[in-house]
Protein backbone atom coordinates (compact mmCIF):
# COMPACT_ATOMS: atom_id res chain seq x y z
CA UNK A 1 0.00 0.00 0.00
CA UNK A 2 1.42 3.34 -0.98
CA UNK A 3 1.74 6.19 1.45
CA UNK A 4 -0.94 8.22 -0.34
CA UNK A 5 -3.44 5.36 -0.23
CA UNK A 6 -2.76 4.74 3.49
CA UNK A 7 -3.18 8.45 4.17
CA UNK A 8 -6.47 8.54 2.25
CA UNK A 9 -7.76 5.49 4.12
CA UNK A 10 -6.88 7.11 7.46
CA UNK A 11 -8.59 10.36 6.47
CA UNK A 12 -11.73 8.47 5.43
CA UNK A 13 -11.79 6.61 8.74
CA UNK A 14 -11.46 9.90 10.64
CA UNK A 15 -14.26 11.44 8.59
CA UNK A 16 -16.57 8.51 9.31
CA UNK A 17 -15.74 8.66 13.01
CA UNK A 18 -16.40 12.41 13.06
CA UNK A 19 -19.74 11.94 11.30
CA UNK A 20 -20.97 9.72 14.13
CA UNK A 21 -19.47 11.68 16.98
CA UNK A 22 -21.28 13.66 19.65
CA UNK A 23 -20.03 16.89 18.07
CA UNK A 24 -21.43 16.16 14.60
CA UNK A 25 -24.35 18.56 15.05
CA UNK A 26 -22.03 21.22 16.44
CA UNK A 27 -19.63 20.89 13.53
CA UNK A 28 -22.41 21.03 10.95
CA UNK A 29 -23.79 24.36 12.18
CA UNK A 30 -22.33 27.55 10.70
CA UNK A 31 -19.71 29.37 12.75
CA UNK A 32 -21.92 32.48 13.02
CA UNK A 33 -24.70 30.41 14.56
CA UNK A 34 -22.29 28.80 17.02
CA UNK A 35 -20.97 32.23 17.94
CA UNK A 36 -24.49 33.61 18.48
CA UNK A 37 -25.50 30.63 20.61
CA UNK A 38 -22.38 31.03 22.74
CA UNK A 39 -22.91 34.77 23.11
CA UNK A 40 -26.58 34.31 24.05
CA UNK A 41 -25.60 31.73 26.65
CA UNK A 42 -23.00 34.10 28.08
CA UNK A 43 -25.43 37.01 28.38
CA UNK A 44 -28.07 34.70 29.85
CA UNK A 45 -25.61 33.62 32.54
CA UNK A 46 -24.70 37.25 33.27
CA UNK A 47 -28.39 38.18 33.57
CA UNK A 48 -28.88 35.26 35.96
CA UNK A 49 -25.88 36.35 38.04
CA UNK A 50 -27.17 39.92 38.27
CA UNK A 51 -30.76 38.72 38.85
CA UNK A 52 -31.99 40.78 35.90
CA UNK A 53 -35.37 40.05 34.30
CA UNK A 54 -35.17 37.76 31.23
CA UNK A 55 -36.67 40.30 28.80
CA UNK A 56 -34.02 42.93 29.49
CA UNK A 57 -31.85 43.99 26.56
CA UNK A 58 -28.35 42.64 26.17
CA UNK A 59 -26.92 46.05 27.04
CA UNK A 60 -28.19 47.45 30.29
CA UNK A 61 -27.36 50.24 32.64
CA UNK A 62 -25.62 49.01 35.75
CA UNK A 63 -26.81 50.36 39.08
CA UNK A 64 -24.78 53.23 40.46
CA UNK A 65 -22.36 52.46 43.25
CA UNK A 66 -21.76 54.95 46.03
CA UNK A 67 -18.17 56.08 46.01
CA UNK A 68 -16.52 56.71 49.41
Amino acid sequence: MTHARAFRREQTARREKRRHSVYADYASTPAKTRHRVGRDGYYSAVRDDLALPPGLAVRWQLPSVDQP
